[in-house]
């Protein structure tokens, strides 16, 4: 059989959304730089993208359970994604779901995201550690919210 999507993402969804709470409300799981949670985080990360291509979410928790600096943490997660995604493309690929489709789709984003990388990059450094950590915890609660809400609808 098959894993049912929809209470797959919505459970995914609640979970990201809840941990991101936590986190904006002073939680730590003491991982820190613990090296044994790299293995389950990239694990995790690897399952979720497999299944619904939401691998960002362990990724985000630890970086942030770790204390990592704005550009530690932009960097790292930049370089994750590339990493994974030289693995996950071939995949898809040899899977057939890279169609001509996608691939316009795909194109027609990628001059606008182009000029907000540039933005992003050019702004990062004019907001304060803090107010970064938090507004990326934010939006990984917004992001799981709204997983969970695409799932439920």
């Amino acid at each position: 059989g098959s894993v049912p999507e929809e209470p797959l993402a919505i459970g995914v969804g609640l979970t990201v959304a809840v941990i991101a709470g936590a986190y904006l409300a002073g939680f730590r799981a003491g991982l820190s730089r613990s090296r044994a949670a790299v293995v389950p985080v990239g694990l995790l990360s690897g399952v979720m993208n497999g299944l619904m291509t939401f691998s960002g979410p362990p990724v985000i928790i630890l970086l942030t359970e770790r204390g990592a600096g704005r550009d530690e943490f932009r960097a790292g997660l930049a370089f994750y994604f590339l990493g994974l995604n030289l693995l996950t493309v071939p995949m898809l690929a040899s899977a057939g779901l890279l169609d001509v489709a996608v691939l316009a789709a795909t194109a027609e984003l990628l001059p606008a995201a182009a000029a907000g990388a540039i933005l992003g990059s050019a702004l990062s450094g004019r907001i304060p550690q803090d107010a970064f950590r938090r507004a990326v915890l934010v939006l990984l609660a917004i992001l799981g919210l709204s997983a969970a809400a695409r799932a439920a609808f």
